[in-house]
């Protein structure tokens, strides 16, 4: 029931509380009931919000009620829709409510509704005998209903207004703040250039920036030119006139050159001021110092073209199985270019990945977090190579990706398949040779024996006469 602590926390204002006053006190009148009230609902209990001015009313305006206890407005919002009890004595689904010990025995309720959809509360009457209240009752509350509902359409667009100004107000207070801290601690420097006397403003944060005191500065548009890199002065003048010239807007990064020769990065942005002829006059900026990005872009930029140069092929999968970036040698290495590749689920190259299989391998790759195994890669010409290839399940700003590099092992296969061939062959002359040798002795073992036996049987004769 009404989630939203923004919608509980509305105020309905005085002016449509009053006439929805008027508006209960005609309903009770017209129906001949005892109470006529409109209930709000807010976090675990509902308060009577408006209470009719009629006799034997025992409702007071500002009660609240637990919630869970058998209420008919409950039943009401729950359902969002009407509910005709004509006496609650006579049904064994409402004989035990509460607002039967009031005396209140029939009931008629209709949902109220914000204009999102979530429940506000209910519109009901209530009386002190049975009563199913004729049609023109139920049709009167219907459009009681439809007005106090077009009066909350009224106060949540209001809200909605106030809400994103308050938000706007402190939004703009914290980017305020954000940039008092920044201008502070030094971290920007606000310039000026007058187009017309060629005149540059510096405030003292531009002074830290590069490096130079008030007194060396004169103030002209060439003192600050010639502290720009050289190889950056042609590029940033042309930014400037660019701007000036209203063809882009002034954002350029260059380096400049302190008094001692250190290099700095330097991050600008400006607006373009013009005059009622929109003639240009003048431009005011901001500079900071850029330098811990621009050389972190640099070992990204180094990291990138090793990658590329290397002898591995390096792929980046997404969860999808699309190839998010590929280096320059597993181009090379499949024989296509890296436009023909980006984009491409992983089984264009893969045989052994199917678009059917790949969610479990992601699943178990994503499980094991890094991991070689040996697998195939299949060329664009057709032929399949193998391959071993060392996978990473990595994380990078919110986003997942396997990032792997392969070897080309058709080297090493077909070095290990020699291997084998040649134990092979060992194999068999180990087992040619060794049948050659248990032949041998037994050949020399049936030379023994007949030895044996002649030099016995020639003993025999010479020892018979």
């Amino acid at each position: 029931m009404n989630q939203y602590s923004f919608l509980d926390e509305l105020k309905v204002p005085d002016e449509i509380l009053q006439s929805w006053q008027i508006t209960a006190d005609m309903l009770a009148e017209c129906a001949g009931v005892s109470a006529a009230l409109i209930m709000r609902v807010h976090p675990g209990e509902i308060e009577v919000f408006v209470s009719s001015h009629s006799h034997g009313n025992v409702y007071q305006a500002g009660t609240k009620t637990s919630l869970s206890t058998g209420l008919y407005c409950e039943t009401v919002m729950h359902t969002r829709h009407k509910l005709l009890v004509s006496s609650a004595i006579k049904d064994r689904d409402w004989d035990h409510n509460p607002d039967i010990k009031l005396g209140m025995i029939s009931y008629l309720g209709f949902p109220l509704n914000w204009p999102d959809g979530e429940i506000f509360g209910t519109i009901c009457i209530l009386d002190v005998q049975e009563n199913s209240y004729d049609e023109k009752t139920h049709l009167l509350m219907e459009r009681f209903r439809n007005s106090i509902q077009f009066s909350l359409a009224q106060i949540h667009k209001l809200a909605l207004v106030i809400r994103q100004q308050k938000e706007t107000a402190i939004a703009l207070h914290q980017s305020e703040e954000r940039l008092r801290i920044a201008l502070a601690s030094g971290q920007v420097g606000i310039w000026e250039f007058d187009i017309q006397t060629n005149k540059l403003t510096w405030d003292d944060n531009m002074f830290v920036l590069y490096g130079a005191s008030k007194e060396d500065f004169s103030g002209a548009y060439d003192a600050w030119s010639r502290r720009l890199h050289p190889e950056d002065n042609i590029a940033t003048e042309l930014a400037l006139q660019n701007a000036i010239a209203g063809i882009r807007e002034y954002n350029p990064e260059f380096r400049i050159i302190w008094p001692n020769g250190e290099e700095r990065y330097i991050k600008g942005h400006a607006k373009l001021v013009s005059d009622e002829a929109r003639n240009p006059i003048r431009m005011i900026g901001t500079n900071w110092d850029n330098s811990a990005d621009a050389h972190t872009l640099q070992q990204l930029r180094l990291a990138h073209t090793a990658i590329n140069q290397s002898g591995s092929a390096f792929f980046w999968i997404n969860p999808q199985g699309q190839v998010s970036d590929v280096n320059d040698y597993g181009c090379k290495s499949l024989g296509y270019r890296q436009e023909e590749l980006i984009g491409q689920p992983i089984w264009f190259f893969d045989p052994n990945v199917s678009a059917e299989s790949w969610p479990a391998t992601w699943d178990d790759a994503k499980k094991r977090k890094n991991f070689t195994i040996e697998t195939h890669r299949q060329h664009k010409d057709g032929h399949i190579f193998p391959i071993e290839i060392t996978t990473h399940h990595l994380t990078l700003n919110g986003e997942e990706y396997l990032f792997s590099f392969d070897r080309d092992i058709t080297d090493r296969k077909q070095a290990e398949l020699k291997l084998r061939e040649l134990n092979d062959n060992l194999e068999s002359l180990v087992e040619q040779r060794t049948k050659e040798l248990i032949l041998a002795r037994e050949l020399a073992e049936s030379a023994n024996k007949v030895k044996g036996e002649f030099l016995a049987n020639m003993s025999h004769e010479i020892r018979t006469p």
